[in-house]
């Protein structure tokens, strides 16, 4: 009996050695010292959960290697008014120990709307007809045209077809119709 309570005061006095990097730390250590300066002009997102997977996907499929055993995931959208295709960093913080690596890529994770929280954010523009968000492509509206054949013009360039002579642009108009087959010239 002894023997296993050393054992597991033991246990206890190693794990305190090695002690564990919560996530609040981390939000400490990303917000206060790695994003400081430039926090206010940035959206910051924390995976909901500790990573533990290898690698974490990103939008159009490629994927970011998790230099942790598990971390603390963080994803800094740079220019959070833009477009996608912009400089954004990933910030892998170490449960363990609080080290960090930051990343960087030009696209969100492909799960940032349903695994991330949002910590940080600045005010949006107003846009009008903003896009839907990546993911959720709206209903589709369909462009209707009213059948009016004087809505439609015709533009003749001029070129010929050096074997005939005759311009090219009559070729194409017989083609589709638009002028008799039977036409041949001026």
């Amino acid at each position: 009996m002894k023997v296993l309570i050393s054992l597991v005061l033991l246990a206890l006095c190693l794990t305190s050695l090695f002690g564990e990097f919560d996530k609040n730390q981390a939000i400490d250590l990303v917000m206060g010292t790695i994003i400081k300066e430039g926090k206010d002009s940035v959206n910051v997102f924390i995976k909901d959960s500790l990573m533990t997977d290898d690698s974490l996907t990103v939008y159009h499929g490629s994927s970011l290697q998790n230099p942790y055993q598990a971390s603390w995931a963080f994803f800094i959208d740079d220019m959070p008014s833009a477009m996608w295709g912009h400089p954004c960093r990933y910030i892998f913080v170490d449960a363990e120990y609080g080290d960090y690596v930051i990343k960087d890529n030009k696209f969100y994770p492909s799960d940032v709307y349903t695994d991330f929280v949002c910590i940080s954010s600045i005010e949006p523009p107003t846009v009008q007809n903003d896009p839907p968000p990546p993911g959720d492509p709206g209903e589709p509206h369909p462009v209707e045209y009213v059948a009016n054949p004087h809505l439609w013009a015709v533009v003749i360039c001029g070129s010929d077809n050096r074997s005939t002579g005759i311009p090219q642009d009559w070729l194409i108009m017989k083609h589709f119709g638009i002028l008799p087959r039977s036409f041949t010239q001026l």
